[in-house]
């Protein structure tokens, strides 16, 4: 509604400067220039409103068809309804405050318990949300998935009604784990950045680093492990603990709230999860996000039975690579991991109450 009258007029300018383009080029470059402009605005507005809270809502949501039920309900009961004085004002209020109370009751569903933990669903990459005590933050943003990783990880905290993330960590930057990074930036505001001091020439590094400089991000390249107390739950950044690649120079994240532990190892081969289980003190885990998006070079026997995890998570999509590998879901299946995956079951989340 806001936009249309820009739509009509930047269609009937952009019309009439390629009609008069035929003839007089000179001129016709002339009359794009205010043609340009309602376009501009539909552009700019388009991007505020996508920054607001709520600007995108999730079509699962249990609570929202409840919502859609109500509407056409009241819907159906003011065509049927008899008399000459229909009051619209009634079954609009009370649509609306069906809409808040949904609006409430998911944000709660996703903020009830200590730590709640959302794997999402981004095709053949990894990002990990997390929200603890009204704050929130992300672990990587990368993926193949139909919507730009960045667009799937803002539509996912806005519909919890969040325009902030407060922390956001990119274990290494490759496209499938950073490339949303930008569009996230563009959509949210993110209160520290944590990097690994690695690859200096990486284009995506740069255009990261680039952007979160543009938008007064602060940004954190981390050389030794650091704790970060989270909500209702504690956060340990471990430094990078190997050599030779992007993978195996990445960032690794274990989450505590409480008796919950959950470890995110980003693209991290075996070599170097033995080397997080030797350095790390990492205790039984609750859950384990799968290395390597289940690859048969990650998730290792010994790294399974140090932390001996109840629940696995493996983000996968779409690949070519044989992912998740058989040997991996055999090892997941030996430690007796309940075993979840990204494109089986979508979304998945894990609460910690």
């Amino acid at each position: 509604l806001l936009c249309l009258w820009a739509v009509s007029l930047a269609f009937l300018g952009g019309l009439a400067a390629a009609v008069l383009g035929v003839f007089l080029p000179g001129p016709a470059a002339l009359l794009a220039l205010p043609a340009a402009l309602p376009a501009l605005y539909v552009q700019r507005m388009a991007d505020a409103l996508a920054a607001l809270p709520f600007a995108a809502l999730s079509t699962q949501s249990v609570y929202l068809k409840l919502w859609l039920a109500l509407v056409y309900a009241l819907l159906l009961l003011y065509l049927l309804g008899r008399g000459e004085k229909k009051r619209p004002l009634v079954p609009l209020g009370l649509g609306t405050a069906g809409l808040c109370a949904a609006l409430v009751f998911q944000a709660a569903s996703h903020t009830a318990g200590r730590l709640t933990v959302s794997v999402l669903d981004v095709g053949q990459g990894l990002s990990v949300a997390l929200l603890s005590g009204g704050r929130a933050a992300l672990v990587d943003c990368g993926g193949t998935g139909a919507d730009n990783p960045g667009d799937t990880a803002a539509d996912y905290f806005q519909s919890l009604g969040l325009s902030r993330i407060d922390l956001v960590v990119l274990t290494h930057y490759h496209e499938d784990h950073a490339g949303g990074i930008p569009e996230l930036l563009e959509r949210l505001e993110v209160g520290l950045l944590v990097l690994p001091d690695v690859e200096e020439d990486d284009p995506l590094r740069r255009e990261i680093t680039a952007l979160a400089e543009e938008k007064g991000i602060e940004t954190l390249f981390l050389a030794e492990d650091a704790d970060v107390t989270f909500g209702e739950s504690a956060l340990r950044i471990y430094a990078p603990l190997g050599s030779g690649g992007a993978n195996e120079e990445g960032l690794s994240v274990l989450c505590t709230a409480g008796d919950f532990d959950g470890l995110i190892t980003g693209d991290m081969n075996d070599t170097v999860e033995k080397r997080l289980v030797k350095y790390g003190s990492l205790p039984d885990l609750e859950l384990l996000v799968a290395g390597h998006h289940g690859s048969k070079y990650a998730t290792s026997e010994e790294l399974l039975l140090a932390t001996r995890p109840e629940l696995a998570v493996i983000s996968v999509g779409y690949n070519t690579y044989g992912h998740p590998a058989p040997e991996t879901l055999e090892r997941l299946a030996a430690a007796g991991c309940a075993i979840y995956r990204t494109d089986w079951s979508g979304t998945v989340t894990i609460t910690a109450k």
